[in-house]
């Protein structure tokens, strides 16, 4: 073999040689490339999920429900769900809203509701708190009015219960004693089966 010819061959081989580490280095590269690619859609599809799941977990301690009594000075004094966030004023409403009697100036309607808790719209001239288990001695065991010790003002503000039958609430107490259970209630004249049924969940003796 001519030495021309074995000078061509070797510069021939060394041409494929580099084209071969050429090519695996741009394989590799592009391996590489593709791995960092995946790992960045990775992360974004987590970071996507994370996201999607404490949009959930805020979307359902909003929906959180409480549970109130509202009385007093309202069109429908009733016990009602309202959701976790809302104020007094929101509640007002869902009751129908004041009636023309209702002290306006003496409740802060801007108060948080809280879960169980029992709210007092007063009438034009009473001295009368809103009311929470804390700053009303009438009401005990979650906000439940203690018939024992409750005012004609705190009897009103149950279901039903007018201001006569609330003098004879008084009256029986002072004749006879403490209530010894709620179901002595039916003992007035006034709450029958079907009033009783109306106030047994809200009513307590202490």
């Amino acid at each position: 073999m001519k030495r021309k010819d074995i000078i061509i061959i070797i510069t021939i081989s060394i041409i494929l040689s580099l084209g071969m580490i050429i090519f695996h280095s741009t394989k590799s590269s592009d391996i590489l490339l593709d791995k960092s690619e995946n790992t960045k859609i990775s992360e974004k599809i987590k970071a996507e999920d994370n996201d999607a799941v404490i949009e959930q977990d805020s979307a359902a301690v909003k929906n959180e429900k409480v549970v109130v009594y509202i009385s007093g000075e309202v069109v429908n004094p009733q016990v009602i769900e309202m959701k976790d966030g809302d104020r007094l004023i929101d509640a007002v409403e869902k009751c129908g809203g004041m009636t023309e009697n209702a002290d306006k100036n003496a409740v802060n309607l801007a108060l948080l509701l809280k879960d169980e808790d029992h709210y007092v719209i007063p009438k034009i001239g009473e001295n009368l708190q809103l009311n929470t288990s804390s700053n009303n001695k009438s009401l005990q065991n979650n906000n439940l009015v203690n018939i024992n010790t409750a005012d004609k003002t705190i009897l009103i503000s149950l279901p039903s219960i007018g201001e006569k039958t609330a003098e004879k609430i008084i009256q029986y107490r002072e004749t006879n004693g403490n209530f010894k259970s709620i179901d002595d209630i039916k003992n007035i004249n006034g709450i029958g089966e079907k009033k009783f049924e109306q106030i047994k969940d809200l009513i307590t003796v202490k």
